[in-house]
C-alpha cells in the first residue's frame, strides 16, 4: 500500500485521520505509532517486524550512549554498534553486491524507504554521540521519527531536534487538513498523471538496442528519465508532507522546482533538499574540517557527491554520475567568477544534468555509455520512425511536464492573489483539487496500480 494506491487515498488516510481527531491529545501519538505499525504490516508482516526491530536497536543504542556520557564516558561501543547495524541494513538491502545475500534469505523482503530512514536513524545516533540532542526517552516518540507513515517512504530527513520541534508545534485544524490534502493531491498528480506516462516513455527508449538509438530518441530517452525521477520523488514527498499536514506535522518541502536552474550550485541546493543537506552537514563538514589544504578539501568534495548520488542507485553508474556532477560543479566553482558562464547558465546546466543523468538511469556502465555515444551522434542517425512515433504520442506529455517542472504557475497564481482574482483563485481552489483527484483516481482505476517507481529509496 503506498500513497498513490486506491486504498490508501479512500481508506487508510480518511479512517486514521477520523481516529486521531477522535482521541484526546495526549493519545495522539499513540494513535499515529498504531496507524504507521499496520502501514508497515501492509507490505508484510516480516517488514513489520523489521521496523520495530530496527527501530528498538537505534532507540537502545541512543539511550546507551546518554547513559554512558552521563558517567563521562562517550559511548563508542553503542554508537559504533548502532552505526554499523544501520550501515549494514542499507547495504544489505540497496547495494548491488548483497545480491546474492538477499537471494540465499528465505521470505526476504524489500525494506521500503530504507535509504530515507536509515539517514535519519544515523543522524539521530550521531548527534547524541556528538552531545548535540540528549537521547530520546519516550518510544512511541522515537518511533515516529523513524516509522510514521506519512514521512517513511519519501522523507523528508529532518534532524530529531526539528522534528520534535514539528511535533510540539503540531495542530489538528480543518485549515491544516484542507491545505495538507491539496499539496497531496498536486504530488498525486505529479506521480500519477506526469511520472508514470514519463515512465512508460523511458523504458520504450531503453529498450532499444543502444547502437540503434538515433540522436533524438537518445536525449529524448535520457530527458524522460530525468523528469519522470523528479515527479517521482517530488511527488512522492508532496504526498507524504501533505498527508503529515493533515495530522498537524508542517514539515519543509524537500524540492524547490530544481530543473532549469541557472546553475549546478542552484540545482544542487534546490534538489532533494534534506537529502543533500544530510550529506553536507553530516559528511563533507566534518571532512572538510580535517584538512587545510584546497585541493584535498576538492576532492573530498568531488568524493562525497559520488557518494550522494551512489546512495540514490547503488549501483557503478550512480557512483560515475556523482563523481561527474562533483566535478562540474569544481568547474563552475572557478568559472563563475570570471562571468564565463551566467549568460549560458541554464544551458549547461541542463547538459551537465543531463549528462550524469545517462549513467544514473543506465542498467550499467557499458548502456550508459553505449547511449551517451549514440546523443553525441556516434550511432549516425539523427531521428527515425521511432523517434517521430514517440514525439507525436508524448509530446503534450513532455510540454506539460516541462511547464510543470518550473515555477511559472505558481509565480501566476501568486500574482493573481493579489490582484482582483483572488475571490475567483479561492473559490476555484475546491473543485479544481477535487477534479484532479477524480482524474488520478480514474487513471490509477484504468491501469489497474500507480506505476513502477523507477527508483526506490
Amino acid at each position: 500500500m503506498t500513497y498513490s494506491s486506491i486504498l490508501f487515498i479512500f481508506c487508510f488516510l480518511p479512517l486514521s485521520l477520523l481516529i486521531c481527531a477522535a482521541v484526546p491529545e495526549r493519545h495522539r501519538n499513540k494513535a499515529i505509532f498504531l496507524e504507521s505499525t499496520l502501514f508497515c504490516a501492509s507490505f508484510g508482516l516480516r517488514y513489520m517486524c523489521f521496523m520495530l526491530g530496527y527501530v528498538l536497536v537505534n532507540y537502545t543504542c541512543g539511550r546507551l550512549i546518554g547513559k554512558l556520557r552521563q558517567v563521562g564516558k562517550r559511548g563508542a561501543l553503542p554508537f559504533a554498534v548502532g552505526v554499523m547495524t544501520d550501515f549494514f541494513a542499507l547495504l544489505t538491502a540497496r547495494s548491488h553486491l548483497f545480491e546474492g545475500l538477499r537471494e540465499k534469505l528465505p521470505g526476504y523482503v524489500f525494506p521500503i524507504g530504507i535509504s530515507l530512514f536509515s539517514l535519519s536513524a544515523l543522524g539521530y545516533l550521531i548527534d547524541v554521540f556528538r552531545g548535540k540532542i540528549s537521547p530520546e526517552r519516550h518510544i512511541i516518540r522515537f518511533s515516529l521519527y523513524l516509522m510514521m507513515f506519512q514521512r517513511l517512504i519519501m522523507g523528508p530527513i529532518v534532524s530529531y531536534r526539528t522534528f520534535k520541534r514539528i511535533s510540539k508545534q503540531r495542530k489538528l485544524s480543518l485549515e491544516n487538513i484542507g491545505q495538507g490534502m491539496t499539496i497531496f493531491v498536486v504530488g498525486l498528480a505529479k506521480k500519477v498523471l506526469l511520472a508514470d506516462n514519463l515512465l512508460v516513455l523511458y523504458r520504450a527508449v531503453w529498450s532499444v538496442d543502444a547502437a540503434k538509438l538515433s540522436v533524438v530518441t537518445a536525449w529524448l530517452g535520457v530527458f524522460s528519465y530525468v523528469l519522470c525521477l523528479y515527479f517521482t520523488v517530488s511527488g512522492f514527498s508532496d504526498m507524504g508532507a501533505g498527508a503529515a499536514l493533515c495530522f498537524g506535522y508542517r514539515f519543509p518541502s524537500a524540492f524547490r522546482y530544481p530543473l532549469f536552474s541557472s546553475s549546478l550550485s542552484r540545482f544542487g541546493g534546490r534538489w532533494h533538499i534534506q537529502a543533500v543537506g544530510w550529506f553536507r552537514r553530516y559528511i563533507t563538514r566534518p571532512i572538510s574540517m580535517t584538512t587545510r589544504k584546497i585541493w584535498l578539501r576538492r576532492v573530498l568534495y568531488t568524493a562525497v557527491w559520488g557518494l550522494t548520488v551512489y546512495w540514490y542507485g547503488f549501483s557503478t553508474g550512480s557512483l560515475i554520475a556523482g563523481l561527474l556532477f562533483g566535478s562540474f560543479r569544481l568547474v563552475e566553482h572557478y568559472l563563475l567568477p570570471h562571468k564565463l558562464l551566467k549568460a549560458t547558465g541554464i544551458i549547461y546546466t541542463f547538459l551537465g544534468i543531463m549528462l550524469c543523468a545517462v549513467f544514473l538511469s543506465a542498467n550499467s556502465v557499458t548502456t550508459g555509455a553505449g547511449v551517451l555515444w549514440a546523443m553525441i551522434g556516434g550511432t549516425r542517425l539523427i531521428a527515425d520512425s521511432l523517434t517521430f512515433y514517440l514525439l507525436r504520442s508524448y509530446i503534450v506529455v513532455l510540454l506539460i511536464a516541462m511547464y510543470a517542472s518550473t515555477d511559472l504557475f505558481r509565480n501566476a497564481l501568486t500574482r493573481a492573489a493579489r490582484s482582483k482574482l483572488s475571490g475567483l483563485i479561492y473559490a476555484a481552489k475546491p473543485p479544481a483539487v477535487l477534479l484532479l483527484l477524480a482524474l488520478c483516481t480514474a487513471f490509477i482505476a484504468y491501469s489497474g496500480s500507480s506505476g513502477e517507481m523507477i527508483l526506490t529509496l
